[in-house]
């Protein structure tokens, strides 16, 4: 004869959960519970730069993109490959540019950018951008 347990009593049927500590997901922490003691190091440039691009050259709609968009601007009897070649160069010439004028922008504007007013006037802002959107695409729907 068996006795009966109740089921929370069988240790190796359910076995505990312990929660475990997010220092090691979130960086080096100081505290687990100070969430604003996340350690930002100082980024090597080359390394930062190689990251992006290995990132890039593994992703498959970077190169999805050139062979889907840049083959419309390759002239009539151009070589292909170097024509293909010239405009991704412009391409990349024209993203490193602008994410430069950008990068200078926010090192300039940061410490106004940091401001609670600022923030929260920038998260209106988009909060607006987003609902605008949203009721452009539902109104033609629901009239």
């Amino acid at each position: 004869m068996t006795t009966s347990r109740p089921l929370h009593s069988h240790r190796s049927t359910f076995p505990q959960v312990k929660p475990r500590s997010t220092a090691g997901v979130l960086g080096d922490r100081t505290s687990d519970t100070d969430a604003m003691s996340l350690k930002v190091g100082k980024e090597i440039p080359f390394r930062a730069w190689s990251r992006g691009f290995l990132s890039n050259l593994l992703n498959p709609r970077f190169g999805l993109f050139f062979m889907a968009m840049l083959p419309q601007f390759i002239p009539e009897g151009a070589p292909h490959f170097l024509m293909g070649l010239t405009l991704a160069l412009i391409h990349n010439a024209i993203d490193l540019i602008w994410f430069s004028l950008l990068i200078l922008g926010v090192h300039f504007l940061g410490p106004w950018l940091n401001k609670p007013p600022v923030q929260q006037g920038l998260d209106c802002v988009a909060g607006l951008v987003v609902i605008t959107f949203g009721a452009k695409l539902i109104i033609p729907v629901v009239l």
